[in-house]
């Protein structure tokens, strides 16, 4: 007979795996100075937070960026810029200008912080799903 947890334990137990995620990772892997590599899609609010949030890791790079509004492109790109990395390449010409962006031999993955209209399956979806 399965017991079920109330909602005392429940409390304790995830505020314990809160704390655990938080603690610094072993690092006993020895100097790895590998980076990933970040492509952005749609950097409005959310999608400027979770940049600023990418450049505060060192191990990051943004080399390119797509918003089909040029002003977020470009506060973008001076994000990354005064942040010391390398000015991303902007993509910004149209709906569909990701696609380009997407077919880059050198983005290890790319962050989608589209409004939520654009979050429905279809051939873009699968697209970026595939790439």
């Amino acid at each position: 007979m399965k017991s079920r947890m109330n909602r005392r334990d429940f409390i304790k137990t995830g505020t314990a795996a809160g704390l655990v995620s938080t603690q610094p990772r072993n690092t006993s892997r020895g100097n790895d100075d590998r980076k990933v590599k970040l492509g952005f899609i749609g950097v409005g609010g959310r999608g400027t937070t979770l940049l600023k949030t990418c450049l505060t890791m060192k191990d990051v790079e943004v080399p390119a960026i797509c918003d089909i509004t040029e002003k977020n492109l470009h506060n973008a790109q001076t994000l990354v810029e005064s942040s010391g990395r390398k000015r991303p390449e902007g993509y910004s010409k149209g709906e569909e200008v990701f696609y380009q962006m997407v077919s880059r031999d050198d983005l290890d993955g790319v962050v989608i912080a589209t409004p939520w209209e654009w979050h429905v399956w279809s051939k873009y979806s699968y697209v970026l799903i595939a790439a």
